[in-house]
């Protein structure tokens, strides 16, 4: 516990310094709505902390560009960016097109399973 104090004592003092809160009147809603502002790209990080720290924002990191991403409106079982999953499904079909040409070329499965070792009959992509 007095881990966390020091750590919300840490961000307010942060936070005090250069983060700008003001109201805002939106055409929306027709009434003022809290804005917050950030001078600069640290101040951007500790807000962004400090939304983590009180429970506002979730984040997780894509296992396949390691970026982080704010989760908190996306669906739950949230694993990695749109654009990385659809590089890993164009590389996967690419590489079974491939192997398809050589197939189709006479190549034999001898050659083929030489060539992926950990794979069996050749079927391992």
């Amino acid at each position: 516990m007095p881990a966390l104090i020091f750590v919300i004592q840490t961000v307010n003092e942060e936070l005090r310094k250069e983060v700008d809160l003001t109201a805002l009147l939106t055409t929306e809603y027709a009434r003022p709505e809290p804005w917050v502002e950030p001078d600069d790209l640290l101040d951007a990080m500790w807000l962004q902390f400090f939304w983590w720290v009180i429970g506002e924002r979730d984040f997780k990191r894509c296992p396949i560009c390691g970026k982080w991403e704010d989760v908190t409106k996306k669906r739950a079982a949230w694993k990695r960016h749109s654009e990385c999953a659809a590089n890993v499904r164009a590389k996967r079909s690419y590489e079974r097109k491939k192997l398809l040409e050589r197939v189709d070329s006479d190549a034999s499965i001898d050659a083929l399973t030489a060539e992926n070792p950990g794979s069996e009959n050749g079927a391992g992509i």
